[in-house]
């Protein structure tokens, strides 16, 4: 491979890698300059809903203050961006020849802001159609050179299928995420600890119940690599068995619980191992690898814990007034009580109450409270205290009870 064939292929290497970390597309355009004897560069959407666009990425003379000029003084003047919306898309080519000299000389746009930089020419073109949102690249260059010649364009329309397609990648990327991240906020609110290991064993996610049994060291922990272990030797040994066959995912129907003693004599967690799928938000590990991994349910015998009104919310849809009225319920209040504790009438906290029957499948107070245990004891509440304990609803509601 000669010199120019190692300068495209670190370049589309470079691309790829901007999927899953954006601060890549800045080293994209650098090699793109260079590669095409240029100054500066940008990638960004053009949507028709926002004249101003969105800029994902700059290089060179127009990054850093004067892009933060641009879009604030001329983004709305710029002709460029329009110009090459209007050309095939996968096809590059220049200002110069699409506005012609002349027009340039007079344009404020180019004056007042790009030539400042020591720019007098872009090159760019649009790299895909997104909805309404245009992907748009423009490599700019000054010092008076030449103008971009066609073998330059056809180097530049050569990279387009790879920008295109590592564009969408990475807003798919960035959705995943995304639900990853609200995946992550829903398991920290979950009464049981959870861990959350990677193929090779490793945590890559603590919820904060799971959290807080570890720190307190006296029966299951994790050592430097993030790898669970127990104190006591049997429950490590049994522990490491469940664990290394949930994540070998030839081994079908793996899985089981484990006892761990605790120091001092206090009542034993209990681990619950499960293989984790690869669809499941925390499968990826440190290298992106998604091929599953391992659950581990931590249950704490400590905590009796309460039934969080999100939880509820999230359960079974209702509203924060109705998941605060079943938590009472749930606490042994009457309906009366709960009218008087809530300064409302009680044919009011009936008409909820008939709502939460609705969203529940439920018809009876009775009928209410065994489901809404069932729920939360298969997310591992051991027991219910009153939500109402502080003097009003959700008064200490999701802390554990002493």
């Amino acid at each position: 491979m000669d010199r120019a064939g190692r300068a495209d292929a670190e370049i589309v290497g470079a691309i790829y890698d901007a999927v899953a970390d954006p601060a890549r597309w800045v080293d994209v355009l650098a090699l793109m300059a260079a590669r095409l004897d240029a100054d500066s560069g940008t990638i960004f959407y053009l949507d028709h809903r926002n004249a101003l666009g969105q800029i994902e990425a700059t290089f060179g003379r127009f990054a850093g203050e004067p892009v933060e000029r641009y879009k604030r003084e001329f983004a709305a003047i710029d002709p460029a961006p329009a110009a090459f919306t209007l050309v095939p898309v996968g096809i590059n080519t220049t200002t110069n020849r699409l506005f012609g000299l002349e027009k340039i000389r007079k344009d404020p746009f180019f004056n007042e802001f790009f030539r400042t930089l020591g720019l007098d020419e872009t090159m760019g073109g649009a790299i895909l159609r997104d909805g309404q949102r245009i992907g748009i690249i423009g490599i700019h260059r000054g010092g008076r050179r030449r103008w971009f010649s066609d073998g330059q364009l056809r180097i530049a329309d050569a990279f387009v299928p790879h920008l295109a397609r590592a564009l969408q990648l990475h807003r798919q990327f960035a959705q995943v995420s995304g639900v990853a991240g609200a995946l992550a906020r829903f398991v920290d609110e979950l009464a049981v600890g959870v861990i959350v290991l990677d193929r090779s064993g490793h945590a890559v996610h603590v919820n904060r119940r799971a959290a807080s049994v570890i720190a307190r060291a006296d029966g299951l922990r994790l050592d430097r690599d993030g790898r669970p272990s127990c104190t006591a030797a049997d429950a490590s040994a049994a522990l490491a068995r469940l664990v290394g066959a949930a994540v070998d995912r030839a081994q079908l129907g793996s899985g089981g619980a484990v006892r761990v003693p605790r120091r001092g004599g206090r009542p034993p967690y209990t681990v619950l191992v499960a293989p984790q799928a690869a669809s499941f938000g925390f499968a990826a590990d440190a290298k992106g690898g998604g091929t599953g991994g391992a659950l581990l349910l931590v249950h704490d015998p400590d905590a009796v814990t309460l039934p969080l009104p999100a939880m509820l919310r999230t359960l079974f849809g209702l509203t924060a007034r109705e998941a605060e009225l079943v938590g009472a319920l749930v606490a042994g209040l009457r309906l009366a009580d709960i009218a008087e504790q809530s300064g409302t009438s009680l044919n009011t906290v009936k008409f909820h109450l008939k709502s939460v029957y609705l969203k529940t499948d439920t018809n009876s107070q009775a009928g209410l409270i065994r489901k809404v245990a069932a729920s939360l004891a298969g997310l591992g509440g051991d027991g219910f205290a009153p939500l109402w304990r502080n003097g009003g609803p959700g008064g200490g509601a999701g802390r554990p009870v002493r």
